[in-house]
């Protein structure tokens, strides 16, 4: 197995063309994305022709609240876990609450996303993530995610990732946390990434806008690799070792990594 690593190592691959719609979102990517003042990048929803009208996405949003409420009401642990939740997304400026001037916008300028929580127990804990829901359709058959371009697969062959692992005598395994959260979405494009919400024993329904790549939308799983590899890319000059880390050693959020912590390299990689 290990000998077919290295052979495969000292093979030149060819990456495979990528297809017409690859290609525009990789040229989208490039044309439109942005680095903030502070570090993180921006980036803008890869449409596949101009933004959609997706009027309508409101009723069906608001039919899954009713319906999450519902089952919220009669279980407390899952009403307390969602709210604590969408209490931190609003706390880390992930989602914002929908200002006057982003009400005149029309409503064929806005997309709602339907929301439900999905319940993850680990031994005497249990997680919630709450899922976006991209693909829910109106009518017509149209869902925003319909309307975006997925990009290029932009991730490395787990076997390579793994076998590279092994060679390390010392491993590091780690986590980006929250990794499509820490990249910022244009203000322009947030308002079809709104949601709806409402606080406990609050009659007022909450409009939000969410600020950053969201989990859901088929766009995002290639705008987050692929600002990955942009900081990689940027900052290589700056933190070589760290860049090839990224390239070749994480898969999409999990980094596996590694070094002989006795050498210079090895030390820098782990801290």
């Amino acid at each position: 197995m290990v000998r077919k690593f290295w052979e495969q190592e000292e093979t030149v691959h060819s990456p495979l063309p990528l297809t017409d719609e690859e290609q525009a979102c990789e040229d989208h990517y490039v044309r439109t994305h942005s680095r903030l003042p502070d570090g993180p990048y921006m980036v803008r929803l890869p449409f596949k022709n101009a933004p959609p009208n997706l009027s309508g996405t409101r009723r069906i949003a608001v039919r899954m609240l009713q319906s999450m409420e519902r089952k919220t009401d009669n279980d407390p642990e899952l009403h307390k876990l969602y709210s604590e939740f969408m209490q931190e997304y609003e706390d880390l400026g992930h989602m914002a609450r929908v200002l006057p001037a982003a009400e005149e916008l029309d409503e064929a300028q806005r997309c709602y996303l339907p929301h439900h929580g999905v319940l993850k127990k680990t031994n005497d804990t249990v997680k919630i993530r709450v899922v976006f829901n991209g693909s829910a359709r109106l009518g017509s058959g149209d869902s925003l995610n319909s309307h975006l371009l997925t990009g290029p697969n932009l991730l490395p062959a787990l076997t390579d990732v793994l076998l590279r692992w092994r060679r390390h005598r010392y491993v590091i395994i780690a986590d980006i946390q929250k990794m499509y959260r820490q990249i910022s979405m244009h203000p322009s494009d947030r308002t079809y990434q709104r949601i709806l919400w409402r606080l406990k024993n609050s009659p007022e329904l909450l409009e939000m806008l969410l600020t950053t790549v969201t989990y859901g939308l088929a766009s995002s799983p290639f705008q987050a690799i692929r600002t990955m590899r942009q900081l990689a890319k940027d900052e290589r000059h700056a933190y070589p070792r760290a860049a090839s880390i990224l390239e070749e050693e994480t898969y999409v959020d999990d980094v596996l990594s590694g070094a002989d912590p006795k050498t210079t390299q090895g030390i820098s990689s782990t801290n």
